[in-house]
């Protein structure tokens, strides 16, 4: 499949958001409502994070990370993930929870499949390495949607949202929860770009 005729590029949208990192370490944005009768009774659609930028606030201020879960200053996250609120049941974030000892008085890490961090909501891998200071991080997945898209509900009409999570998962001491903020401390910065592709499907 392709964009080559009129109809199918009629249900192809790309939305880019920008916005500067909020306090609560996330970015927030309303999608437009569309035409009720543009779609007929389609309820489903491909969609696809295709570019993610984040960029420290003040030119030359470099990003640190903090972990609220813990309060914990100058944070090393286990690489960084940029999840959203939309669900797809053909996706699944599987981790090993790193757990940390909490629940387990050998404070081992809990690398077996009982301690297994599932979710569903989609996420996209930004920082495979340990990170400090960064100046500057870029994604840009120039595949098409039809070969990565997942399939969600239809967000028209709804808030999605984008927030940072550690990419090893941490439920068992708090939660992996990360913020980009300015070196050294717990002060919140960053500003963040996105450009979200939507493919309505024909269920006519």
């Amino acid at each position: 499949m392709s964009l080559s005729s009129t109809n199918t590029a009629d249900r192809y949208f790309v939305y880019d958001f920008t916005a500067f990192v909020d306090a609560d370490g996330g970015a927030s944005f309303g999608i437009p409502p569309a035409n009720s009768n543009q779609f007929g009774t389609s309820r489903g659609c491909l969609i696809k994070i295709s570019k993610i930028q984040l960029a420290p606030t003040t030119t030359g201020k470099a990003i640190d990370w903090y972990r609220p879960a813990s309060a914990t200053l100058n944070y090393l996250p286990n690489g960084i993930n940029v999840e959203t609120n939309l669900v797809s049941r053909n996706y699944c974030n599987i981790s090993n929870d790193r757990g940390d000892g909490a629940t387990s008085g050998t404070l081992a890490n809990q690398s077996t499949n009982e301690y297994n961090a599932v979710s569903s909501n989609i996420s996209v891998p930004i920082y495979s390495s340990t990170p400090e200071a960064i100046t500057y991080v870029s994604t840009d997945d120039q595949n098409s949607i039809f070969a990565d898209g997942l399939l969600c509900g239809l967000p028209f009409g709804n808030i999605v949202r984008f927030r940072f999570e550690e990419g090893v998962k941490n439920i068992a001491d708090g939660g992996s929860r990360i913020y980009p903020v300015a070196a050294g401390g717990a002060v919140v910065q960053g500003w963040l770009s996105v450009r979200l592709e939507v493919f309505v499907l024909d269920q006519n």
